[in-house]
């Protein structure tokens, strides 16, 4: 998404609104690709003078697979995004060490990494469909939100067996 800002690029202070649609980003995160909407932008650019500030709340609806039980699921994203832009000339100029990430020349600003970043981090670090998910059989693999399997609760677990054989064959005694 572009902002053309030249309406407001002399007049410190001068606010702009930003109102719009931007494609959907590519979103990873561990366990798979997340899909969004397109993304509803909302909110202003101001000249501060040394840059622009842009303050916007962002709004799409993405689906993910649920990190307990893998079916997918829908959920929406209601970020606030507060970036800055400087402009190109100033960059080699800025103090050593400070990292500024949005870069603008001539009368427009590109929103797009900025919007798809705020998406990745607002991202949640568990995805699941609901707090109640019941995930997966570890042994059958069957989805217990769709009801009981057919695996016996009493079953040992097979991780546990050199253990119990230790056990029966009297080899586990204290020393």
């Amino acid at each position: 998404m572009q902002v053309n800002i030249r309406a407001i690029r002399e007049q410190r202070g001068a606010q702009l609104p930003v109102e719009g649609v931007s494609p959907a980003p590519p979103l990873e995160m561990a366990g798979g690709a997340v899909t969004c909407s397109p993304v509803q932008v909302s909110g202003t650019v101001t000249n501060v003078g040394k840059g622009f500030l842009v303050k916007a709340r962002l709004r799409c609806e993405c689906e993910s697979a649920c990190t307990r039980c893998l079916a997918p699921f829908r959920y929406a994203l209601e970020p606030e995004m507060e970036e800055m832009y400087y402009p190109e000339r100033l960059r080699a100029s800025r103090p050593e060490g400070e990292d500024v990430a949005n870069w603008y020349s001539g009368d427009v600003l590109d929103l797009t990494d900025a919007i798809r970043e705020t998406l990745q981090l607002a991202l949640p670090m568990k995805r699941i469909c609901r707090d109640d998910c019941k995930g997966l059989c570890p042994r059958c693999g069957r989805n217990l939100n769709e009801g009981p399997c057919g695996c016996a609760d009493d079953e040992p677990d097979a991780r546990w067996a050199p253990l119990g054989a230790l056990l029966r064959n009297g080899d586990g005694g204290a020393r």
